[in-house]
């Protein structure tokens, strides 16, 4: 699994490295937990997950007070310098990484009630401590909420590593590319969903999956003026759907809509 949250400038970095070593060590413990978290994070899991439920506000203040961190709402925390949380995360171990993001998200796990944004955080941390059985399940989930939302760049994200996860010869892995495109689409990236469906019809012989992508793909086709491209994949979009009778009459009714204006004795056969 990928992780991590990217290279800083070793000049950036050495300067948020060289501040972050000047702070006491027990503040020091308490950032890496925090930058381990996220950009926002919630102090009750850190101390419930790290201390034992012992206080901490003496480690919260004097990172207020150095102006490193900031209380949004009580008891939610935000870093005030991205990049300095990025040169703290940078510089953990995957080892330790994967620790904290495991306890970060057993703590969470544990809420007696639980948000549309901790179903993001266990997804999040889960598949950043390696346990995929977690990561697949929290990740449907919230994948299942993003599309809800209609949060299409978190789509992307999700599903992009929710690929990684799934073996590629699974109805699972072609799914995702389908959700892939389908988010594309909606952000705009034409070009991009229209390569996603194009790899899923070179992968699938035949079948709804295969039937889906086309239809899919011949309707981008169809917004670019390639009618007999478009026409083309309709079609065989109605061969591999056969016994699917949403992608039949989607299928007819695109056929229809393609040939209405220039042959209309065509279009009304296959609106028929």
């Amino acid at each position: 699994m990928k992780r991590g949250i990217g290279d800083l400038p070793d000049s950036i970095h050495h300067i948020f490295v060289a501040r972050f070593d000047a702070l006491p060590e027990d503040v020091r413990r308490f950032l890496r937990l925090a930058a381990v978290y996220g950009i926002r994070f919630d102090i009750n899991i850190i101390r419930k997950a790290f201390y034992k439920n012992r206080k901490i506000n003496n480690l919260v203040m004097y990172a207020q007070e150095k102006g490193i961190i900031s209380e949004e709402v009580s008891g939610q925390y935000i870093f005030r310098d991205r990049l300095l949380r990025e040169a703290i995360y940078s510089s953990l171990t995957f080892k330790y990484l994967e620790e904290v993001h495991r306890k970060i998200a057993k703590t969470i796990e544990r809420k007696s009630i639980m948000s549309d944004n901790d179903v993001f955080l266990l997804f999040g941390h889960f598949y950043n401590a390696g346990m995929k059985r977690k990561a697949m399940l929290y990740g449907n989930k919230a994948l299942k909420l993003a599309e809800y939302l209609t949060s299409y760049e978190k789509v992307l994200d999700i599903v992009d590593k929710l690929l990684g996860l799934y073996n590629k010869n699974s109805k699972k892995y072609v799914e995702l590319l389908l959700k892939k495109a389908t988010a594309l689409y909606n952000l705009g990236r034409i070009v991009e969903a229209t390569e996603v469906y194009d790899y899923i019809i070179s992968r699938i012989g035949g079948g709804y999956l295969r039937a889906w992508a086309l239809y899919k793909s011949a309707y981008l086709l169809s917004l670019e003026g390639k009618r007999e491209e478009a026409e083309k994949r309709l079609k065989d979009a109605i061969r591999a759907g056969k016994k699917n009778k949403r992608i039949l009459a989607m299928s007819y009714l695109n056929l229809g809509i393609i040939y209405e204006k220039n042959t209309p004795e065509k279009a009304m056969h296959y609106f028929e």
